[in-house]
């Protein structure tokens, strides 16, 4: 008698653990009001671009904002700025690309978004943006791997480890 009040006791804490479990991925997926932004980091490489159309989507779903955040560390700009690089002003370079290509698929889907071109390394500006917006997610492009497989680089790791909110990797 008791090694069938133990199974069932075992199936009925397994089933509480499956229903937590949809549960939490319906909370996870499911389109609720009230959703915070989505950040997204951009910067023109085919990644980046197939994370701007996977957060585009997501937020027309969600019915919430894009926020797209090009980070560039003020070194990287300073040597830009130095001749023969100097001939074009590349701050203004890019921020025509945040303002037209890169965002492209966000305003031709008629979702609400937001631009910020930022003098910083991607992770903390990333993370930094999400803080202040009130992100519920941020989403990157995930580089491939040189050797064919894909690998999620360093600033995915980052961003993971120190994101308050879920943190995605689109592959290209």
């Amino acid at each position: 008698m008791t090694q069938v009040a133990d199974r069932q006791a075992e199936k009925d804490a397994n089933a509480e653990k499956a229903r937590r479990a949809v549960i939490q991925l319906e909370r996870l997926v499911a389109p609720r009001p009230g959703m915070g932004p989505i950040v997204v980091g951009v910067d023109g490489s085919p990644p980046s671009a197939a994370a701007v159309s996977w957060a585009t989507e997501l937020a027309r779903l969600f019915s919430t904002e894009v926020v797209l955040v090009h980070a560039r560390p003020f070194a990287t700009e300073v040597l830009q700025d130095v001749p023969p690089l100097g001939l074009m002003d590349w701050g203004k370079d890019c921020r025509t690309k945040l303002n037209t290509v890169w965002s492209q698929p966000v305003r031709q889907a008629g979702v609400p978004f937001r631009l910020r071109l930022v003098h910083h390394s991607p992770g903390p500006a990333l993370l930094q943006a999400a803080t202040e917006v009130g992100a519920d997610l941020i989403v990157v492009g995930a580089r491939h791997h040189r050797h064919g497989h894909r690998a999620t680089g360093s600033l995915s790791h980052y961003l993971v480890g120190r994101a308050s909110c879920p943190v995605v990797a689109v592959p290209a």
